[in-house]
């Protein structure tokens, strides 16, 4: 068997979701039932859905939509990896985990990505471009 033969093909997607409060729902759903078909265990269903979701809603809410008012979105499941990128069109502010706080209603969407994910990076070079690596 070569090397080649060993290895999984990537499964995923890319797609545009109109920037709006329901994109999150899309990227949540997408996801879940992309892992499902995988195979993924069950855990990592509801982490990769729910790490969807953090990232989807932070980009509507703290980014901006590109020129047809969408958001970018993309699951791709690798051999080791679930990778999960978000990309709108904003460039402003800080994208960092707040810190933790009892009395704060909002702003734990980062740490629980963090939390959840092997590592996750921010580009700036062209918009935000936000992505999260789960381990399978």
């Amino acid at each position: 068997m070569t090397a080649a033969e060993g290895t999984t093909r990537p499964q995923g997607f890319a797609v545009t979701l109109p920037f709006g409060h329901e994109a999150a729902r899309a990227a949540r759903s997408m996801v879940g039932r992309l892992l499902a078909e995988q195979g993924c265990p069950v855990d990592l269903v509801n982490d990769g859905r729910l790490v969807a979701h953090e990232l989807v809603s932070n980009g509507v809410a703290h980014g901006a939509p590109d020129a047809r008012a969408e958001i970018s979105f993309s699951c791709h499941v690798l051999e080791a990896h679930v990778v999960i990128t978000v990309l709108d069109r904003g460039s402003r502010g800080s994208v960092a985990p707040a810190p933790p706080s009892t009395s704060r209603l909002s702003g734990r969407g980062l740490a629980i990505v963090a939390a959840l994910s092997e590592r996750w990076s921010v580009d700036r070079s062209d918009g935000t471009k936000v992505e999260a690596w789960l381990s399978r």
